[in-house]
């Protein structure tokens, strides 16, 4: 009931949301056509396309709640699996807790008889919660915790290891760590963390014995999980959000550049040079209140559009917690935003893969992959940028250069320019040669 409750007044803010948006769009529309401005024309056009993506995640959501209220619903929640191991004398089955949240761990007969509870109250994150098995011990990736727990068949804890710690090479970082674990034939044990994507060996007492490599999956709480080769000395780990499977092979054996980093760099020498620079919504750099203040000495008319143009980036970081109105896609990686959740966040931006006039790239946040561009380039000038997670659409705008003013342009050109010096001509005493100074 709960659930269904806060899922409720989540659908409820959407809708309001909708609403607004549709209030707007009448109110410009009420204008006369010879009334409506440049801005007015384009304010229009962004509240039709984020009415659009609102009234899609609102209906996605209207499902969820129906879902959620249905006991077939709830029932099946409860039975949900996260994870199992195996060994050769038991089966272990790690679930949803029949009472309360979280989630316990069952030992069971290979032929899934004599059920016993063996851990209860586990706590993890975003629905995971893995353990791995073997004949001497159970293990627990306690990703709430920052730790890995060995504990014998019966439940009891033996031991433990780890630490939530970003810096600390033996530390585990993100916000819920190790996701998954796996156990070596030698009594390691193997550590995936989600967001990062870093593998890590431990002995079985907790101590580390490197760093195994690195793969590239996007941010987010998510299952992880990996597998060893030892055979062919090769480390596997699941990335869900490409349907990929990850491969890590010895330094040795890696190609100069992978696929994945052959397509990146073929985009970053292409659409990628096209991108860096400025752009804003009506090609202009995004306007603040001093701006306004400043125009004490312009024209009514230019007073009115500064102030226009600020009321409008207000209501759009308001509404919209996704769109931006400005963006500055520097040619180091570095990002700047207006407007919006993320202008106050540190960004980077990665070229991943460019398809005609369309590019695509990774928004960072401390070396994370979170979200990702879609820029899809109308003109040199000219693009539609879309935000997206997991594929989905959150925000979508048509954005326009920002071109240097002409008086700063040719502020910049006087600043460069050498001086000219004037010619002046001069006698040698002796040879009645002449000379001049250079012009440049």
């Amino acid at each position: 009931e709960t659930a269904k409750k806060q899922m409720e007044e989540r659908t409820s803010v959407y809708r309001d949301q909708v609403t607004r948006i549709e209030e707007r769009i009448a109110a410009l529309k009420e204008k006369p056509e010879e009334d409506l401005t440049a801005l007015d024309k384009r304010r229009i056009v962004t509240y039709e396309q984020q009415k659009k993506l609102y009234q899609t995640q609102l209906e996605a959501m209207e499902q969820a709640v129906g879902r959620v209220s249905s006991p077939d619903a709830a029932i099946s929640r409860k039975l949900g699996i996260t994870a199992l191991a195996v060994t050769t004398q038991d089966l272990f089955l790690c679930c949803n807790s029949v009472e309360g949240n979280g989630y316990e761990v069952w030992r069971m007969t290979h032929e899934f008889s004599e059920p016993t509870k063996v851990v209860s109250s586990l706590g993890g994150c975003c629905g995971q919660c893995d353990i791995q098995a073997t004949d001497d011990h159970l293990v627990l990736a306690e990703n709430t915790k920052f730790k890995v727990a060995l504990l014998d068949r019966d439940g009891n804890r033996q031991t433990d290891f780890g630490k939530g710690d970003r810096k600390a090479i033996d530390g585990f970082g993100s916000c819920c760590n190790p996701m998954n674990v796996r156990c070596c034939d030698n009594g390691d044990i193997l550590t995936a963390e989600s967001s990062i994507g870093t593998i890590k060996r431990f002995s079985k007492d907790g101590e580390l014995l490197g760093v195994v490599g690195k793969a590239k999956i996007g941010g987010g709480c998510k299952h992880v999980a990996l597998g060893f080769d030892a055979q062919r000395n090769r480390y596997y780990m699941m990335n869900v959000d490409k349907d990929h499977i990850c491969v890590l092979v010895p330094n040795a054996e890696a190609p100069e550049l992978t696929s994945d980093e052959v397509m990146a760099k073929e985009a970053r020498l292409g659409l990628g040079e096209k991108l860096v620079g400025e752009w804003s919504l009506d090609g202009k750099p995004l306007p603040n209140a001093k701006d306004a203040n400043d125009a004490a000495g312009a024209s009514a008319e230019a007073i009115r559009a500064a102030l226009e143009a600020v009321a409008l980036a207000k209501p759009r970081a308001q509404s919209d917690p996704y769109s931006a109105n400005y963006f500055h896609f520097e040619a180091d990686g570095k990002l700047t935003t207006q407007g919006g959740s993320m202008s106050s966040q540190e960004l980077g931006w990665e070229c991943v893969r460019h398809e005609g006039n369309t590019l695509f790239a990774s928004q960072i946040q401390g070396n994370i992959q979170y979200y990702e561009y879609k820029i899809e380039f109308v003109s040199d000038d000219e693009a539609t940028i879309s935000l997206m997670h997991n594929e989905h659409v959150l925000s979508s705008n048509r954005y326009k250069r920002v071109k240097p003013e002409p008086a700063a342009v040719e502020a910049e050109a006087a600043e460069t320019e050498p001086a000219k010096t004037e010619a002046v001509e001069t006698e040698a005493a002796e040879t009645g040669a002449t000379s001049k100074g250079a012009e440049e």
